[in-house]
Formats: structure tokens, C-alpha cells, sequence
């Protein structure tokens, strides 16, 4: 339904017809982990950046930030946490602080 246009009728009635205990969340929660996920989608949470011998090198209040200190897109940051690869050849980029 890409690039429907739907009438302000239409739109009234699946605006009411989603309403309350009709809404797919409704009085469910998201566990830290998809909150944790869906923060760094968007390019926020927490990184943390560990040489390979796993010591603590730095971290940022985003992946936005890690990716201008990095000179690179937050994005490429978000898939390096993701895979978990070796960025650069010398940084582990992570979610967790390790302890």
C-alpha cells in the first residue's frame, strides 16, 4: 500500500478503530534488550570501545558521536556493534561494558 492516499474519513475510522486495548502494544512492555537494540538502530545508546586484548579504550554516549570521533557514518559504527567484528583492525566495538 505504498503511496496510498487515504481519506480523512478512512484515516478517522482506523485512527478509532486502534485505539486502547486495540493497539498491538497495548499493556505490553519491550525488554531492556529490543529497548537496547532499537536505541542503537537509531544511533543512540551507549558504545564502548575495547582494544583486542579487551582492556577499555573509551566510550560514547552514542553511535553518533563514536562515528565522528572515528571519522566514519554511524551507521558503519552500528554494524561493527552489531556483527561484532574488529573495527579498524584494532577496536571491539560493544554495548556492554564489560566487568
Amino acid at each position: 500500500m505504498l503511496g496510498k492516499n487515504y481519506s480523512v474519513e478512512t484515516l478517522g475510522l482506523i485512527s478509532k478503530a486502534l485505539t486502547g486495548d486495540k493497539k498491538p502494544m497495548f499493556g505490553k512492555t519491550h525488554t531492556i534488550e529490543t529497548v537496547t537494540k532499537m536505541s542503537v538502530t537509531k544511533g543512540g545508546g551507549t558504545i564502548f570501545v575495547y582494544n583486542t586484548n579487551g582492556s577499555l579504550v573509551n566510550s560514547f554516549c552514542s553511535a553518533r558521536k563514536a562515528g565522528e570521533y572515528f571519522n566514519c557514518f554511524h551507521i558503519t559504527i552500528i554494524g561493527y556493534v552489531k556483527n561484532k567484528k574488529i573495527f579498524q583492525g584494532k577496536w571491539r566495538l560493544t554495548l556492554s561494558a564489560k566487568g
